[in-house]
């Protein structure tokens, strides 16, 4: 999970957080989250990606510098921009071309998990049971009030949750919801990621609870297996440097010279892109 690849890995972990109102409410919050490759966590430096995300005015600002790309989630108006800082470029993924996407890619699942299969390949049916997994997850949740931690357990996917209750009371609920939509934009954007129900499962247990988390492990029984662990480093104003940096974006955003593309044609710029580099 390098650079753009962190994106992939939001759709198992988001690691982000969430704010609504502006500066003169006193409701705008910047987050730092290193993620680690926490199997290599012996060697000087384990972080595989690191994202930073502001919240203000309403909308969400999820920014990876290393690839130039912002993230805006504007829940009034049902819709993510995608803007690529390097290329002047930017998509529109309306939530409802989200959901709409994410039933075809259920959908042809389902039909291809309904085709005769090899059952005497054990590497197969480990295949099978995973992606059926990923369409209905089922946990075994544990609860540890004096650590603050949850966990969610399977043969497939395993989270450990260490939470706190945010110093704001509605803000786990803001959260939860842009968390909610930002696995379902990865899965979209990354048709090769893990679905969005694991996840979304794991936002519903924090919700129950009106948790919000601050350090998420996860395990995967995915090619080789996965093991991350990310943290979240909140602090609960913007700052000069980030109130520069959304006036940075939103002036981009207005710039005769932005192409506005298509979401496919978005994508397929940053998989050109990233194909390029790894020449």
């Amino acid at each position: 999970m390098i650079q753009r690849a962190v994106r992939r890995c939001s759709a198992l972990f988001v690691v982000v957080t969430v704010v609504c109102g502006g500066a003169a409410t006193g409701q705008d919050v910047r987050i730092y989250t290193p993620v680690h490759d926490a199997n290599a966590e012996t060697r000087t430096n384990s972080i595989v990606a690191r994202s930073q995300t502001l919240f203000h005015a309403g909308k969400v600002y999820d920014h990876i510098d290393t690839i130039g790309e912002v993230i805006i989630f504007d829940p009034v108006n049902n819709q993510f921009t995608l803007l690529s800082t390097q290329r002047e470029m930017v998509a529109t993924a309306h939530f409802d071309e989200i959901m709409r996407r994410l039933t075809i890619a259920r959908d042809e699942l389902e039909k291809s998990l309904a085709q005769p299969h090899d059952q005497t390949n054990p590497r197969t049916n480990r295949t099978l049971a995973a992606l059926k997994f990923q369409l209905h997850p089922k946990f075994e949740e544990a609860w540890d009030p004096s650590q603050q931690q949850l966990s969610l357990i399977s043969p497939h996917m395993s989270y450990v949750v260490r939470c706190s209750k945010p110093e704001r009371a509605k803000f786990t609920n803001i959260y939860l919801r842009y968390a909610d939509w930002m696995c379902r934009l990865n899965y979209v954007l990354h048709p090769h990621a893990v679905m969005p129900g694991p996840r979304l499962a794991v936002n519903a247990s924090l919700r129950k609870r009106q948790m919000i988390p601050v350090e998420v492990q996860l395990r995967a029984d995915i090619e080789a297996g996965i093991h991350l662990r990310a943290e979240h480093q909140i602090q609960w104003d913007l700052g000069p440097t980030g109130r520069k940096q959304i006036h940075h974006w939103e002036t981009l955003l207005r710039k005769e010279t932005l192409r506005q593309v298509p979401l496919e044609k978005y994508q397929a710029a940053f998989v050109l892109g990233q194909a390029k580099k790894r020449r």
